[in-house]
This record gives C-alpha cells, sequence and structure tokens, in this order.
C-alpha cells in the first residue's frame, strides 16, 4: 500500500495585509486625533469668550466654524466684532489658522473694513489684503508680522479735520527684545508709496512717502487686557518710552533720518526729543516755521553745518543737521522756536 502525501502547509497571509492594516489604523487614529483636537479648539474658544465677557470685552463671531480637516485647525467668522464700555470694532470676514504640527504659529487673514469709534473719535481703515503671522510659545509672544496692502485709513475726531492716508503696502513687526529683561518689545514699521495729506502740507510737497521706524517700547504695552487709557497710564507710571532707533522718510526728493525717545507727561500728553537731519532741510524748516521766519530757519543752518550731532549711521553726505525736535509741555520746538499754530492735547 502506498504511503499517504503529506498534507499542504498553507502559508500565512498576515505579512500580506499587515501593512494595509497598519496604513487603515494610521488613518482612522489621525482622524480621531484631528476631531478630539477641533473639540478642544472649540472649549478653548469658548472659555476665552467667557472671560473675555467676564472682563467687559464681548466679542461676537458671527458663524463661526472650525474647519482643516486633515492637516489644520480653521477658525472662521463672517464678521468679527467687539464691544467694551464706549468702544466698537466690527470688521469683515476673519480666518485663523494653524498646522496640526504647528500649533503654535497661527496665520491670520482679516477683511476689511475695519471700523472703530470712541468718545467721539472714530476711525475706519480698508484694503486689499491683510495677513499676519503670530508664533508663541509658553512664555508668551515670540513674534508678529503683519502686513497690508493697497490700504486706506481716515480718522474723525481728534482734530478738527480727518486725518486720512494711503499706502501700497503697510507692514509690522514685532518681538520681545532679547537684550532687555524688562517686557521690552521691538518694533519695526514700513509704508510704501504712502500719501498723507498733512504730510504734504507741512512739507510742501505732493509725491508720495516711503517711511520706515525702528524702535523699542520699553515697560511693553498690554492693550488687550485692560482699557486703552488705563493700560497708557500703568505705561508711563512705570516709565514706559519708545525709543525711536531709526526714523527715516523718502519723500520726492527730499530725505530725513532721525533718532530720539518718546513718552507721556503728567497731563497725558506726547513729549521728548528727536534728534535728526534732512536732505533739503531749508525747505523742511519754512514748511514747519513759515515764510516769516525763512532768516531765522537760515540762521540756525548755519548754526549747525559744524555740528557733529548727525544721526548715527547716516551715510548721505547731503543731510544736513536740523534742530532738536522737543516735545514738552504741549509745545512742540525747532530748536529754540516753537512750531507755530501746533499746540498737544492729551491722548486720554
Amino acid at each position: 500500500m502506498d504511503d499517504a502525501a503529506p498534507p499542504i502547509r498553507r502559508r500565512s497571509r498576515f505579512w500580506l495585509f499587515a501593512p494595509f492594516a497598519v496604513v487603515a489604523f494610521v488613518i482612522l487614529a489621525w482622524c480621531l486625533a484631528w476631531f478630539v483636537i477641533r473639540a478642544r479648539t472649540e472649549e478653548g474658544i469658548d472659555a476665552w469668550l467667557a472671560r473675555e465677557a467676564a472682563a467687559g470685552r464681548q466679542w461676537t463671531c458671527a458663524d463661526r466654524s472650525v474647519d482643516g480637516f486633515p492637516f489644520r485647525v480653521e477658525v472662521g467668522c463672517s464678521e468679527v466684532s467687539l464691544r467694551r464700555g464706549d468702544l466698537t470694532a466690527a470688521a469683515g470676514r476673519f480666518q485663523a489658522v494653524a498646522q496640526i504640527y504647528q500649533p503654535r504659529h497661527v496665520i491670520v487673514q482679516l477683511a476689511g473694513p475695519l471700523r472703530v469709534a470712541e468718545a467721539g473719535v472714530a476711525a475706519e481703515g480698508r484694503w486689499r489684503l491683510f495677513e499676519a503671522s503670530v508664533r508663541s510659545s509658553r512664555e508668551g509672544l515670540r513674534q508678529l508680522s503683519a502686513v497690508m496692502t493697497e490700504a486706506a485709513w481716515q480718522v474723525t475726531g481728534p482734530a478738527p479735520e480727518p486725518l486720512a492716508g494711503s499706502a501700497a503696502r503697510l507692514e509690522i513687526h514685532a518681538r520681545p527684545s532679547p537684550a532687555r529683561d524688562d517686557d521690552a518689545l521691538d518694533i519695526v514699521a514700513r509704508a510704501g508709496q504712502a500719501a498723507v495729506p498733512l504730510l504734504d502740507r507741512a512739507l510742501g510737497t505732493p509725491e508720495p512717502a516711503d517711511l520706515e521706524l525702528q524702535a523699542r517700547a520699553t515697560r511693553s504695552l498690554r492693550l488687550v487686557g485692560e482699557p486703552v487709557a488705563a493700560e497708557l497710564e500703568r505705561w508711563r507710571e512705570s516709565g514706559g518710552a519708545l525709543d525711536i532707533v531709526l526714523l527715516k522718510l523718502v519723500k520726492g526728493a527730499g530725505r530725513l533720518e532721525a533718532r530720539g525717545r518718546l513718552g507721556l507727561d503728567p497731563e497725558h500728553r506726547v513729549e521728548g526729543r528727536i534728534e535728526g537731519a534732512a536732505a533739503g532741510a531749508d525747505t523742511v524748516l519754512r514748511a514747519l516755521l513759515g515764510d516769516g521766519r525763512a532768516g531765522l530757519a537760515a540762521g540756525l543752518l548755519g548754526a549747525l553745518a559744524g555740528r557733529a550731532g548727525r544721526p548715527q549711521g547716516g551715510s548721505d553726505a547731503a543731510l544736513q543737521p536740523l534742530p532738536p525736535l522737543r516735545l514738552e509741555n504741549g509745545r512742540v520746538f525747532l530748536g529754540p522756536l516753537p512750531v507755530p499754530g501746533v499746540r498737544l492735547t492729551p491722548l486720554y
């Protein structure tokens, strides 16, 4: 009798299907994690809105949504507004986006117009694009950058006539100063192709201007947490100041560079001293002091011609030193001469 044939051993198909099972598990886990993050994001927003309401700030986010599956978290509002006492502010669509793997880096987009009103002062801003980048850590803000294109604004109330202007591009960058331990904030702001009628009249030239400001705010302001007037007063009493590292203005053939320090006096008016140099300084002085003081302006320039007080870093030999600009007791002085018709009013 023949021996029975050995049974055929079937190979396990586990390793054939294992990769697909692992991929399916990862996808399922990722989906569950995203929905957990979404739920926590909504809870965090609700908790923040409740804290703000308890502090007297009523935020409204119309048609709020949380989307972005599978790799992002997007928070959107069709309109956003704020009410705090007499202050009201409203803007168009708001969207904040963060990648799942970079939750502390948020990109914000805001649609205009932005309208702000408080105590008889009203401001309105419009733009084609507004985008901001906010980086934070457990210690707080690390870096803020914002860019606005084709911007226009108007402020009514603080002056007899509206303060208006426009710019092809505005940008601002801020971060805690790495060289200071007193909550100082480093700020860089730029405006390209800016048109400001008040500046045009002051300098007597209609060309658009390019401006750059590099500054450091000591005892940095925290305008989000307190009423503006209360926070400005806290900042003033703590010795806060705005150190102007460099202010640069290019307008037509004219150029200006300046440095100095500004603060607030006990009457809540801007005070300080700014030293500068300009190309076409005689034109600037005549525009500010008036044609009737043209001789005095020429005398000031002559006295300053040999002064070594040109702003540090000024590389243009055509820049002439200007008399120091002083703001004190509500008046504005160029050297010893008061600027006619200019009075500083309290900010709050």
